[in-house]
């Protein structure tokens, strides 16, 4: 007996427990996919994301204003204006246009938090150099932004309606609304379906206790509940696949359709076709729509848009170049005045000096050929306009382009420094030995004409430290050159008034010496005024200048390059000496460069083998007639 009540009460335990999994079971399962469901029923508009985009950042720009974030106001500002640049279709669309009243709001708000912040200079200066240099690029950009919504601050200054919520607020509340329904109607589904099921789960619980002795037929019952459960549960996630992949498909073809209708929206934007992922190039986009009105204004906007992307990491340099020079086109096509023109020859030489990545490298032939070419058209346009002025203190809010007198943000000089350097690097990259080089060599000229242009329009604005920093590119590219003609009028055989390179070499000299304010410039316009007399065998006037510069004692401080010039300026007076018949001199001046016997290391002509002998002071001098 014991043991048939044992066994009893063994199967209505299992049975009872058996019965609380089928109650647990189905209600959550059934939850879990009516959530999923709910869940991807939600559709949101355009407006709405659009929307909520530019809300989510309205409050990270507030949330940096608290605390005084600059940095990373300026990148959230950044954001903002390119989330509402693509938000302007749906404006367009929905508003009629009108720019929304919560982002004339944030610009009011930013215009008046930068003026005080920029006010307080006490504050200023207690600023980190990240936050101090984010302030002022902040405000910089704020200034040139806010210039297209005018109209609509004036309007919201004068009623600012502190009270009243924002539009995008309303539009969130909405959506928020519109998310809400579709839960409000499926409660009551989820209580219909468990009140449906607990019933059940009674019958069945009763019929086991009425028969509590007869284990199979509970045991029957649970088991096909059991088995219909996990039906349910197999076949609702076997046609979970099915519909992500219809979802999938409607998600495609939207996606096509929003950008066939952005196409006809921007008029003439093409989509491109990838393969590889390497992008198959087609048509080049438009610059202007159709019925667009060209003007200065529309022109610059387009520049600025052009040169925001230089420097990121996927712009295509080649294509930015291109569209550069179409931009010329079209503002030549027009008339736009000069000053504008100016300013595209500018940008485009800029873009062409960033087509190389890495400083360190040589331009490619082609590119400095175009270089060559496009420097001396842009200044043409700039000495054919007296009253054009081109300066870095000028700020781009400022800059005058379609009335006298001419105002433009740039610096020639710093591109003929430019210039110069990256001529230096194509020969250091040629064969010496080679025909390359020679032709490099040819392009001298070319430079050199156009650092007389830029010395021209430097000399006409009358600034000494720009004249200063032209004059010594110019004594740079005439220094180490012989001038027969000084041989010839010293002889008398070419009339008194001959203008010669010693005597244009003294007047840039002189007036550097006496307007440079930096010590490196002086002393470099020094060691070539000394080379260039000693080339020419004027030994006095080339001794003198060595005494009273005094250079010997400080030229240990000065950078590598002043150091070469230097050592090359001693070894051209020792041989000057020499010729002089003054053994003595000579001999002192070359003693410092024989001494160590790395004469090509000194000299920067190369790698000197080491040789164990010694040599005497008059091989030493002997030898160094060899390296020069």
């Amino acid at each position: 007996m014991s043991r048939f009540f044992a066994t009893g009460t063994d199967s209505e335990s299992e049975s009872s427990s058996e019965e609380e999994q089928v109650q647990r079971q189905p209600a959550a399962a059934f939850t879990f996919s009516d959530d999923e469901e709910e869940t991807k029923r939600v559709v949101r508009s355009t407006k709405e994301k659009r929307y909520e985009e530019l809300t989510n950042l309205i409050k990270q720009i507030r949330n940096h204003k608290k605390i005084k974030d600059m940095s990373s106001m300026l990148s959230s500002f950044e954001d903002l204006t390119r989330a509402y640049q693509k938000a302007l279709p749906v404006i367009a669309k929905e508003e009629s246009g009108v720019t929304p009243r919560f982002y004339v709001r944030i610009l009011a708000e930013l215009d008046d938090f930068i003026n005080e912040v920029w006010e307080d200079k006490d504050g200023r200066k207690n600023m980190n150099k990240n936050n101090s240099k984010s302030l002022g690029s902040m405000r910089q950009k704020l200034r040139k932004y806010i210039k297209d919504f005018e109209k609509e601050l004036t309007t919201f200054r004068e009623a600012p309606d502190g009270d009243d919520e924002d539009e995008a607020e309303e539009e969130d509340v909405d959506s928020d609304d519109s998310d809400a329904k579709p839960v409000k109607k499926t409660v009551p589904k989820l209580e219909q379906e468990k009140a449906a099921k607990k019933p059940a789960a009674g019958d069945d619980g009763d019929e086991s206790d009425d028969s509590m002795d007869w284990g199979s037929d509970s045991d029957t019952s649970s088991s096909e509940d059991e088995e219909d459960i996990y039906t349910n549960i197999r076949d609702r996630f076997l046609k979970k696949p099915e519909k992500e992949e219809e979802e999938t498909k409607r998600e495609k073809k939207e996606r096509r359709d929003r950008g066939k209708r952005r196409e006809e929206e921007d008029d003439g934007g093409v989509w491109e076709t990838v393969r590889g992922g390497v992008a198959i190039p087609s048509e080049k986009p438009k610059m202007f729509a159709k019925d667009a009105e060209i003007d200065v204004n529309l022109v610059v906007r387009k520049l600025s848009e052009i040169m925001a992307a230089r420097g990121k990491k996927r712009t295509d340099r080649r294509e930015q170049i291109e569209l550069l020079h179409e931009l010329q086109n079209i503002s030549e096509l027009h008339n736009l005045g000069p000053a504008i023109n100016f300013k595209i020859r500018l940008a485009i030489i800029a873009a062409i000096f960033d087509y190389t990545p890495k400083v360190s490298d040589a331009m490619k032939p082609e590119y400095w050929t175009k270089l060559l070419d496009r420097i001396p058209d842009a200044m043409d346009v700039l000495l054919a306009n007296p009253d054009m002025q081109v300066a870095e203190e000028i700020l781009e809010e400022h800059e005058q382009f379609d009335q006298e007198p001419y105002q433009i943000r740039g610096c020639v000089l710093t591109v003929v420094e430019r210039l110069d350097e990256e001529f230096v690097k194509l020969l250091k990259e040629c064969d010496p030995h080679s025909n390359e080089y020679v032709q490099r060599l040819k392009d001298e000229i070319k430079v050199t004409q156009i650092i007389d242009k830029v010395q021209t329009y430097i000399e006409h604005q009358n600034k000494p430290a720009e004249i200063c920093r032209i004059y010594l590119r110019k004594i740079e590219h005439l220094y180490y050159k012989l001038d027969g003609t000084v041989l010839e009028k010293r002889e008398g055989r070419m009339p008194a008034d001959t203008v010669t390179s010693v005597d244009v070499m003294e007047r840039l000299c002189k007036y550097v010496y006496a307007k440079d304010n930096t010590d490196r410039l002086r002393t470099r316009a020094i060691l070539c005024h000394i080379y260039h007399h000693a080339l020419h065998d004027n030994w006095f006037e080339a001794r003198d200048l060595v005494l009273m510069s005094h250079l010997q004692e400080t030229i240990q401080h000065s950078d590598p390059s002043t150091q070469i010039l230097y050592n090359r300026t001693m070894a051209h007076l020792g041989l000057c000496a020499f010729r002089h018949a003054n053994i003595k001199d000579s001999h002192s001046c070359l003693v410092d460069l024989m001494m160590t016997g790395k004469v090509k290391e000194l000299l920067a002509q190369g790698l000197l083998p080491q040789v164990s002998s010694i040599k005497s002071n008059q091989t030493q001098i002997y030898h160094i007639f060899i390296c020069l």
